[in-house]
């Protein structure tokens, strides 16, 4: 199915006062500071076009804690600090007007333009919240298949203002014209998301406090079924003004509400 393409939530925005500063005019108009207030609001997660942002990410399965540990202040604490044999990659959000599939979606949508990538998820964000759309095969005619899913009705993942706690998520269903691996397909993803905790993240270049994380799945499901659903799950965290700054992705069939082995990890990074 699209395990390539699982929940690549990653909004490129304007850095904060303590991390490298913004490149153009468009970064530095829309520049935001983190005022830790407990809630992420749209004003400080608002995507910027072609704004390329640096990330550790790897491929590796590997085994990763994403629970963390309360330290003596009652603080959760995460630490992805070590870069180990993580490639340095430079991934940023592209409009998908230029796109083969521009048609079929709004033209104010979004994906992400990242090494190695083979099937886009694209997204729309408003000031309400971001809302997942559907997905699409990179190029139009690749060897493996067109792909190409539009979901009926958009999936809201992310609702502003986002706080601990909050849960979110629907059904993504994809009619009887939906194409996957050049094969006719129609289904639905079921999301669930929940905001599961907060805390301190330590990443290779910088500490952040008040990083939300989210505990993410995607259940997809054939019309008329063949078989069990397919589940996935992610883990991404998030801060004000940055985005998405670390995200891990499960192997798909993985143990039941656990992350399980993460085949696919990215972490943000201050190096060019």
């Amino acid at each position: 199915m699209r395990s390539e393409a699982l929940l690549p939530m990653i909004l490129m925005l304007g850095c904060g006062e303590n991390l490298t500063p913004p490149e153009t005019a468009e970064a530095a108009r829309t520049t935001c500071y983190p005022n830790l207030d407990g809630r992420i609001d749209f004003e400080e997660f608002r995507l910027l076009l072609d704004h390329p942002a640096s990330y550790f990410v790897s491929t590796e399965e590997q085994s990763i804690d994403v629970e963390g540990v309360v330290d003596d202040r009652g603080i959760r604490i995460w630490s992805y600090e070590e870069p180990g044999r993580d490639e340095l990659a430079s991934i940023r959000a592209v409009s998908v007007r230029d796109e083969w599939y521009s048609g079929s979606f709004p033209s104010e949508a979004f994906v992400l333009e990242e090494p190695g990538r083979t099937v886009d998820a694209v997204y729309l964000q408003d000031s309400t919240g971001l809302t997942a759309l559907g997905y699409a095969s990179r190029e139009e005619n690749p060897s493996a298949g067109k792909t190409l899913l539009v979901y009926q009705a958009p999936v809201m993942v992310h609702r502003y203002p986002l706080r601990r706690n909050d849960v979110f998520g629907g059904v993504g269903v994809v009619g009887v014209d939906g194409v996957l691996n050049g094969l006719p397909y129609a289904g639905q993803d079921t999301w669930e998301i929940e905001v599961a905790a907060t805390g301190e993240l330590g990443l290779p270049d910088v500490t952040l406090v008040g990083v939300y994380r989210l505990d993410i799945s995607v259940s997809s499901q054939s019309d008329p079924p063949a078989g069990a659903p397919i589940v996935r799950r992610a883990v991404s965290f998030l801060f004000e003004c940055l985005g998405e700054v670390v995200h891990f992705e499960g192997r798909a069939g993985g143990p039941s509400n656990q992350l399980g082995t993460v085949v696919s990890s990215r972490r943000l990074t201050l190096r060019r």
